[in-house]
């Protein structure tokens, strides 16, 4: 065999190889995509489950301390859902909304702790928790 029938069978095989490469990392930029989804979809229902929890707390609050406990304790309960809900989501997620609704949840979660107006801000605070819930909801059935 000469050496220009070999370098062009080497050709055609690098070709192939480059071929198959491209066609394997399209199948792996596919996947990564799903994965992302997924993700996204257990993050925001993770964090609508929280925010349930999370309203029952604010319940407790508007029932002036809830059977015993301190408004105090309540307080740390609620913050620590907020806290956890606000994990679920990343710094570039799509869900800009939701955080909104979190950080506005902190914001009156915060009066109440100082005592300014506490029946409303709990009442306020309660509305948030299920706006941000609805918002969750929605959001699951616009990527479904």
């Amino acid at each position: 065999m000469s050496s220009d029938v070999i370098t062009w069978i080497g050709t055609i095989l690098t070709a192939i190889g480059t071929a198959v490469t491209l066609w394997q990392a399209g199948k792996v930029k596919r996947y990564k995509d799903q994965v992302a989804f997924d993700l996204r979809k257990i993050s925001i229902s993770e964090a609508g489950e929280i925010l349930r929890r999370g309203q029952e707390d604010c319940r407790k609050l508007l029932k002036s301390g809830g059977r015993g406990q301190s408004i105090t304790n309540i307080c740390d309960s609620v913050q620590e859902r907020i806290d956890q809900a606000m994990n679920r989501f990343n710094q570039k997620s799509q869900d800009v909304d939701i955080k909104e609704k979190l950080n506005s949840a902190n914001a009156l979660l915060h009066e109440v702790r100082q005592d300014n107006n506490t029946t409303q801000n709990s009442s306020n605070l309660h509305v948030v928790f299920q706006e941000a819930i609805q918002l969750c909801n929605e959001r699951l059935m616009e990527i479904n």
